[in-house]
């Protein structure tokens, strides 16, 4: 029985359509940079910009839609504004979709409002 690398065994799964997460692109990307092949980490890095960049267009189409993307959403593209140092685009989003101040929880099978967490 053959041993496959970990580029061959992540490139395997990509073309059969599993394991498209970050860690099997991270794991595709070390693998090519460690066998020199950097044209190839450039055109994966930019095809992953180009794919979570139109995600933030599908966000920002929501938004002039008047469509209310659900608060993991807004607070995950809030994260992703903080760590890329957007602060003008992360205060607009806090401003129109603001932590809510309660949240409802399931205690002995009763649904009870309680107040959320501020972060």
């Amino acid at each position: 029985m053959s041993r496959f690398s970990d580029k061959d065994l992540t490139k395997w799964m990509l073309s059969k359509g599993q394991g498209k997460t970050m860690g099997t692109y991270y794991t595709l990307l070390n693998a090519l940079a460690e066998e020199d092949r950097l044209e190839e980490v450039e055109d994966l890095w930019r095809m992953l910009l180009k794919k979570y960049l139109e995600g933030y267009r599908v966000f920002a189409d929501m938004e002039d839609l008047s469509v209310q993307p659900t608060m993991p959403i807004v607070f995950k593209v809030g994260t992703v504004f903080l760590k890329l140092k957007m602060m003008d685009k992360y205060q607009k989003l806090h401003k129109k979709s603001p932590p809510p101040r309660w949240e409802y929880k399931y205690f002995k099978g009763r649904r009870v409002r309680v107040r959320a967490k501020q972060s």
